[in-house]
């Protein structure tokens, strides 16, 4: 409900101004997963993640079909108010500040289209002046050259947003809610939640609705097996591409050293991961538990690593007042001439 993060009311805001929220949820000791995504109306789309793995649990539904674990879009609305969940307007949603951030990254939008359409003019104006007097070039390279410079632009203003925001929306741009947590029997579980990417294309399922990339949870199964819940943020087809939170989870069991683990994920499986050869920038942020025995009171590591300029963190534990807070920002060291 806080309006100073990415998810539910104060999201980031689509293309077309609206709401479009995603969020997951894994349990680790019956391993199931609940996710909704494209969600406008609920007022907690982690709820609905939760309903969805719960009702799983309780079998199979009526002449054996199998419940849903993942909904949605209008169908997951109509579903979450079927089963009671708290609903809300999509204009209840959207706050002073999402509607800023959102009309300032709009601007920038139609700045670069404008420049764009401009490049595109004047190089038709050329090429049609080329043909006049060569008559070599045709209709269809002109074509081809004219669509190149349009993805291309549009790559760019990609990555204006991402990486010269104003100082108040550079962290609404593409950042996730993530939690891992583990009860006092020793169970695991992880969870997410995203208004996703500014000026998203609507319909766009993120990491945060997407099995394997945004959470996962496994329960400790024995001393060679540690028991793992992670939680993910970044740019969200990277994440969805490598499979990031499986793919740290695995790291995280079959290392000895926990920090070894997690070096390993976030390299071995994101900056080196073949998918994302042809990425110049990769950006994740990854938070993890190990527990290393069955029992609750026993060994367990809280983890965090991080590809972005920064990363916030917060913990509590049982035996706490109240959770302690921290931010981690990547500093980039210059060297002088002579250094």
């Amino acid at each position: 409900n806080s309006t100073l993060t990415n998810a539910g009311t104060g999201s980031n805001l689509t293309l077309e101004g609206t709401v479009e929220c995603d969020a997951s949820i894994m349990d680790g000791e019956k391993l199931l997963y609940g996710a909704a995504g494209c969600i406008s109306g609920v007022k907690n789309p982690i709820d609905l993640a939760h309903l969805l793995l719960q009702k799983q649990g309780e079998g199979k539904l009526s002449l054996g079909r199998i419940p849903p674990s993942v909904l949605v879009g209008k169908g997951a609305v109509q579903w979450a108010s079927k089963h009671g969940l708290n609903m809300s307007e999509q204009h209840d949603l959207i706050t002073e500040s999402s509607l800023s951030t959102y009309r300032s990254h709009k601007r920038k939008l139609e700045m670069h289209s404008n420049r764009n359409s401009k490049k595109r003019s004047k190089k038709e104006a050329t090429t049609n002046g080329s043909k006049q007097f060569s008559g070599s070039e045709s209709d269809e390279n002109s074509s081809v050259d004219s669509t190149s410079t349009s993805v291309d632009t549009e790559g760019m203003v990609a990555k204006d947003l991402c990486r010269s925001p104003a100082p108040s929306t550079q962290s609404a741009i593409q950042d996730t809610v993530g939690a891992v947590a583990m009860d006092c029997h020793g169970n695991l579980a992880a969870g997410v939640s995203s208004g996703g990417i500014s000026l998203k294309q609507p319909g766009r399922i993120g990491p945060a609705a997407t099995y394997g990339a945004g959470c996962w949870a496994h329960n400790w199964k024995s001393d060679n097996q540690p028991g793992v819940a992670i939680a993910t943020s970044g740019s969200g087809e990277q994440l969805m591409y490598t499979s990031l939170a499986k793919e740290c989870a695995r790291c995280l069991q079959n290392q000895e050293d926990a920090i070894k683990g997690m070096l390993s994920g976030i390299k071995d499986k994101f900056l080196d991961s073949e998918f994302l050869e042809k990425e110049d920038e990769k950006f994740a942020g990854v938070i993890a538990l190990r527990q290393e025995k069955q029992d609750a009171s026993d060994n367990v590591e809280l983890l965090w690593g991080h590809t972005t300029d920064s990363m916030c963190i917060a913990y509590v534990t049982s035996s706490q007042l109240k959770p302690k807070v921290f931010s981690y920002i990547k500093v980039m060291l210059k060297r002088g001439i002579g250094d």
